[in-house]
């Protein structure tokens, strides 16, 4: 059962929007998430965006977790020590007793398909990279109205945007740790639910 929570608050500036926020202090927390993974290969933080709706990912972010020692070791003061003056961070909190929804917000992938059969195409020798362009962009053209995140590939150096979409429940279909395969690298997933409050 998620217990414990820290919520973070973007201010962005004149120079400085909510989205170029988004794209600088994200991946920083990604990175946090990574190194600190457990022993399956998950996170046991999760993500939420409390201001959450259509288009629009909001200001703020909370960080859930079982046990206040994972917060505590995600020392999230350090890894966004660069950004102080563009974030505002509570101590950690006790989730409130009474909740009477989850959420699980997760990753869509909206392209990713595509570039990957213009790359499996171009390896098959069926076609150039030019050709597999051609043939299969009309595909690239899938829109998508979900908020999102522009993030760059540290292995590949690609820029992606990480879509986030939100499924909302009751509070009896709280879907817990051991029903789950926990959360991702981005602190998301389709498994495992997080308060809303």
């Amino acid at each position: 059962m998620i217990k414990y929570y820290i919520e973070i608050t973007l201010i962005p500036d004149l120079e400085n929007n909510i989205y170029f926020l988004w794209e600088k202090i994200y991946p920083q927390l990604h990175l946090q998430l990574v190194t600190g993974k457990n022993k399956a290969g998950n996170s046991d933080i999760g993500f939420s965006f409390p201001e959450y709706h259509y288009k629009f990912l909001g200001k703020k972010i909370r960080l859930f977790a079982q046990e206040e020692s994972q917060l505590d070791a995600f020392s999230i003061n350090d890894c966004l020590a660069k950004f102080n003056d563009y974030v505002h961070i509570k101590s950690i909190q006790t989730v409130p007793d009474e909740i009477t929804h989850y959420a699980n917000f997760y990753r869509v992938q909206v392209k990713s398909n595509v570039e990957r059969l213009m790359r499996r195409s171009v390896k098959n020798g069926k076609c150039s990279p030019q050709e597999a362009r051609l043939k299969l962009n009309h595909l690239a053209d899938k829109e998508t109205n979900l908020p999102y995140i522009q993030m760059k590939s540290k292995s590949h150096g690609e820029p992606f945007k990480l879509f986030i979409d939100c499924y909302k429940q009751p509070s009896e279909k709280n879907q817990s740790f051991d029903k789950g395969d926990g959360f991702n690298c981005y602190g998301l997933s389709k498994y495992v639910s997080v308060p809303v409050f």
